[in-house]
């Protein structure tokens, strides 16, 4: 469903992977949905009764709620995104996000109806994936075995899981079922991927129940995301042997961005006996790269290359960074008027 691979590189389009996601890949089998405004987007008939009371408005979640629900085992990686925080570093954050929202799902020209179709049942009942979407937080182990926690501002929506129910069922033809579990409504596909709805606007996404139910009440893991929840991304992947740490945060004005691997291997041995040599030779890398990016949709990705500070210690490998923020804004709104087959060539 989800791959740990991708998970860094598709964090900013979060809300994309969330909203097409649940059309065939995360969730996708009989439950009806409400409200009535997001069964007419989806084609439905249903009808709200005339003295049905109206939901009260529910309290967005608050930063670091979305931990609370991953595990203590993540064996390839962890991945967080401030979503919220990102958002306010974009200038019309919701526009140009859903841009990159349709750009994604037009990687897939199946997907292309498909796609709007489904972010309409969302906006029509009640939730835009993108601006409600507060920070998302996952867990990777061998095998490809993802657990994520999603939390979302709901607003006035009184059954989310019936709208992502929904969503699903425009998405892929065929309703999920619904099971509702000692509080908590989970949504499963006819593949067993599924969606679990604890409260407190937390959804969470695996590939089996286990795995979903496990961490519906909880789970202990927070702290091992330290302090991620201060970052705009932050990472830490340890698949097939990496041990990559990411992290970008605010500083002001500018976005601080440091990456740190520790090279094992010819690598490793490498950097330990030569720091400067490996040092002059990432800087030569980067110096490379310049020429295409400042001709290509990446440009914006300069200033941060272009300052970027290399520094060896044992077998680590770290290079830090800061740059304007208006850098990202440019970025995101490149990215947004780009297709994907198109930012590929870029790289």
């Amino acid at each position: 469903m989800l791959k740990t691979q991708r998970s860094l590189g598709l964090v900013l389009v979060a809300a994309g992977a969330l909203a097409v996601g649940c059309g065939d890949k995360a969730a996708t089998t009989s439950a009806s949905a409400e409200p009535a405004k997001s069964a007419a987007a989806a084609g439905g008939s249903a009808k709200p009764a005339a003295d049905a009371p109206k939901a009260a408005a529910v309290a967005a979640p608050a930063a670091g709620d979305s931990l609370k629900y991953m595990p203590k085992d993540c064996a390839s990686g962890r991945v967080y995104l401030g979503a919220k925080k990102l958002l306010a570093n974009v200038g019309d954050a919701t526009g140009l996000q859903t841009k990159i929202l349709e750009q994604l799902a037009k990687s897939d020209k199946e997907d292309d109806k498909k796609a709007t179709e489904v972010l309409a049942v969302f906006k029509e009942g009640g939730i835009d994936p993108v601006s409600a979407l507060q920070e998302m937080a996952v867990c990777a182990n061998t095998g490809n075995k993802v657990v994520v926690a999603i939390s979302m501002d709901m607003g006035k929506v009184e059954k989310p899981a019936d709208l992502f129910a929904k969503a699903m069922e425009k998405g892929s033809g065929k309703a999920p079922t619904k099971e509702e579990v000692d509080g908590v409504t989970y949504l499963t596909n006819e593949k067993g991927n599924v969606m679990g709805f604890p409260g407190g606007g937390i959804v969470l996404m695996a590939d089996d129940k286990a795995s979903v139910t496990a961490i519906a009440k909880g789970a202990p893991g927070a702290a091992d995301f330290a302090d991620a929840s201060s970052h705009l991304i932050w990472a830490k992947i340890t698949e097939g042997g990496q041990n990559v740490d990411f992290g970008l945060k605010e500083s002001g004005d500018n976005l601080e961005l440091k990456v740190v691997a520790a090279m094992s291997g010819p690598q490793g041995d490498a950097l330990k006996k030569d720091p400067a040599g490996t040092i002059k030779q990432m800087e030569s890398m980067a110096t490379s790269m310049l020429p295409k990016l400042e001709s290509g949709p990446l440009k914006a990705v300069v200033p941060a290359i272009k300052n970027a500070k290399f520094a060896a210690e044992g077998d680590k490998l770290s290079v830090t960074s800061s740059f304007p923020k208006a850098s990202l804004q440019e970025l995101i709104k490149s990215v947004s008027e780009t297709s994907m087959q198109d930012l590929s060539r870029a790289l």
